[in-house]
């Protein structure tokens, strides 16, 4: 029986995510608060966003997420409900 590694912290999941903002955004550093299209992120970089952030964690999330979770703190507390649901849907 193998055993389930941990799921990642809210702070881990948040820093995660703002690495990949960043790589996607071209920027050095993405604090949790940033919206990201208040700091210059298209819609086709938001679709770039989200397809990492599912592949990142593997879980089930929409295209349009960027728009309705504008931050990568409201994101990352998405995808710590989305862990823990056992359908990985949200």
């Amino acid at each position: 029986m193998s055993e389930r590694p941990p799921e990642p912290t809210l702070e881990q999941i948040e820093q995660r995510i703002c690495r990949i903002w960043a790589d996607v955004l071209r920027v050095e550093r993405i604090d949790p608060s940033d919206s990201f299209l208040a700091i210059g992120g298209t819609s086709l970089q938001g679709l770039r966003l989200v397809s990492r952030v599912r592949a990142e964690f593997d879980v089930s999330l929409p295209a349009d997420l960027f728009l309705f979770l504008p931050t990568a703190a409201a994101m990352a507390g998405h995808i710590q409900e989305a862990l823990h649901d056992p359908e990985g849907t949200g």
